[in-house]
């Protein structure tokens, strides 16, 4: 079984990049393009991962991972920003983001933080008779 990620991102082509690059290394990937729409997505299915941006339009990726935070505790996340200022690097402390990843950063370093957290992209037997 495929291991879910969810990439936010406000910039389509950005997060559509994400996801292909993220899918053709085996991962089972969903996009999404504010963090509005995310709370129907946790709802959806149970992601491994959830990989956002921190700077969006309604609902900013902090908010974001504060809704995680409550919803699904042990969901691994990683924020990225080409902008986050101390402020927002608190708050992801303070809710616990896994990781952080400055933009623009090149997509091998993002599949090795993602394996760090999650693993590679197929389970085996026993990982999955464990969850």
């Amino acid at each position: 079984m495929k291991k879910n990620i969810l990439v936010i991102d406000d910039e389509k082509m950005f997060c559509l990049l994400l996801k292909k690059f993220l899918e053709k290394r085996g991962y089972a990937v969903k996009a999404v393009f504010n963090g509005a729409d995310v709370v129907d997505q946790l709802w959806e299915r149970k992601y491994s991962l959830v990989i956002s941006d921190i700077c969006m339009g309604e609902i900013n990726g902090l908010e974001v991972l504060e809704k995680i935070r409550i919803a699904y505790p042990k969901t691994k996340v990683i924020m990225m920003s080409g902008n986050a200022n101390q402020q927002a690097m608190d708050q992801m402390k303070e809710f616990q983001a896994e990781k952080f990843i400055q933009k623009p950063f090149e997509l091998k370093f993002l599949v090795r933080e993602v394996e760090q957290l999650i693993g590679p992209p197929e389970e085996t037997t026993e990982e999955a008779a464990s969850n």
